[in-house]
């Protein structure tokens, strides 16, 4: 039931957000809006915008548009919510003809109200707008810019053996090769190196490590995560208490777990295979065999290990023109595990040209970014006018493109009280560069 009657003569909006599951706990797969008026006639203005991420990354989940009629009164709610589907569209229908204004926040109790202290928001491009009944009105995007930085923490510690931990966190973290800890003894308050070995294929937020000096049943230790990052770039944070250390032995049965450098490596850089546990002692180095044009050939490559890490590095390039065969032993299976690379090459590196077509930023300071599709940034430079990037591997990237109005390296996605408009901004989510080619592409930040 209605807490207090309906006004006269209005179009009123109930809106039914994705939070409403159905008994099954399956939820709305896109907003749905019912329309009813208490006069003779519902308004039928319409209101469509875009939000979508900023970078790979970002979020839009949680995301809700605040329109405001009239004037943007932040003391009062808003008085109409909308959710973006899954494409991001927002849909404002049957509104009446007159000014508003936008912004775009996460609404953590979802009041229609900003919270300045709690909440993160953006306003949109300009303070105000008008939508007439002739047409319905579309805004283009709003790239929103806030990164998650609720950072993943450690939530347990399982002692596998004196020398093997494995820690659970919060969410997935980072992993890369030669990624170390810290674990410190209360009593003495050394300090011993534990390597992350691996985290789990599919499960990303397990991860083991190996400890230099074993641990002891009589100790207590704690730990020094040594700026380990979850995948937004946060550092993870440890737990607060200390735990019992472990005298057991470890029986860890080595074996292959996968081959890092898999997608491709640059012709002068190591192949990077990846086992569960420390690689001493087992012979697997001296085991392998390297076929180069079908021959066996171990003279042009550097082979060693770094714990759990069996690197291949060539001496001076790995050859286009040659073939190669890797084979390593793996003792689970007592077979050898067939090793392939792509290398990539000349061949496979093409060239980014960029021009700002705007006359009114021409002279203004621009910072480039652009993400792989790992969501990994694999360019940030500054120019003004116009920049060619050169040798990049070929595929599809992410590119950012914005005026740094403050000359701190940050898009600023403006403010609202008082009302600044967000700088500049120029976003290619699906960028090709192609092999031995330039791609060019000239910029222009008119609206879309």
């Amino acid at each position: 039931s209605l807490l207090e009657p309906l006004p006269e003569n209005t179009t009123v909006i109930f809106q039914l957000s994705t939070d409403l599951r159905d008994t099954r706990n399956n939820p709305l797969g896109s907003p749905i809006s019912l329309a009813v008026s208490t006069g003779s006639v519902i308004d039928k203005g319409e209101i469509s915008l875009k939000v979508r991420p900023l970078r790979p990354g970002i979020s839009t989940e949680n995301v809700s548009v605040l329109l405001y009629r009239d004037s943007l009164s932040l003391s009062d709610p808003a008085r109409y919510v909308g959710f973006p589907d899954t494409s991001g569209t927002v849909n404002f229908r049957y509104l009446s003809a007159g000014t508003y204004s936008a912004i775009v926040l996460e609404d953590i109790n979802r009041n229609r109200k900003w919270d300045p202290q709690r909440e993160y928001a953006q306003p949109y491009n300009v303070a105000d707008f008008t939508l007439t009944d002739d047409e319905p009105l579309d805004l283009g995007t709003i790239w929103y810019a806030r990164r998650d930085t609720l950072a993943a923490r450690l939530e347990a510690v399982g002692q596998l053996s004196s020398q093997r931990l494995r820690l659970r966190f919060s969410r997935d973290i980072v992993y890369a090769p030669q990624i170390t800890i810290n674990i410190i003894n209360d009593s003495t308050d050394s300090v011993s190196e534990a390597a992350l070995l691996y985290t789990e294929k599919n499960d990303s937020n397990i991860a083991f490590f190996h400890i230099d000096e074993p641990m002891e049943d009589e100790s207590t230790y704690r730990i020094d995560l040594n700026g380990l990052t979850d995948m937004n770039g946060n550092l993870v944070r440890t737990l607060s208490s200390s735990f019992e250390g472990s005298s057991e032995s470890d029986t860890t049965f080595v074996r292959f777990k996968r081959h890092h450098t898999e997608q491709g490596i640059r012709t002068d850089e190591p192949i990077i295979l990846v086992y569960n546990g420390v690689l001493d002692g087992t012979g697997i180095a001296d085991s392998l065999q390297i076929y180069k044009n079908r021959s066996i050939d171990r003279s042009t490559v550097d082979v060693s290990t770094w714990y759990n890490l069996l690197q291949i590095q060539p001496i001076t390039r790995w050859s286009e023109s040659d073939s190669y065969e890797i084979k390593t032993w793996n003792p689970e299976t007592q077979r050898m595990v067939d090793i392939t690379t792509r290398f990539i090459g000349e061949t496979d590196l093409g060239d980014l040209s960029i021009t700002i077509a705007d006359s009114s930023k021409i002279g203004s300071l621009m910072v480039l970014e652009l993400f792989d599709n790992q969501r990994k940034k694999v360019r940030s430079l500054n120019f003004t006018n116009e920049i060619t990037v050169q040798n990049i591997v070929a595929g599809n990237y992410h590119l950012v493109v914005f005026e740094d109005v403050n000359e701190d390296g940050n898009w600023f996605s403006g403010s609202i009280s008082p009302f600044r408009s967000p700088a500049a901004v120029f976003v290619n989510p699906r960028l090709p560069v192609r092999s031995r080619m330039t791609s060019e592409l000239e910029i222009s930040f008119e609206p879309d």
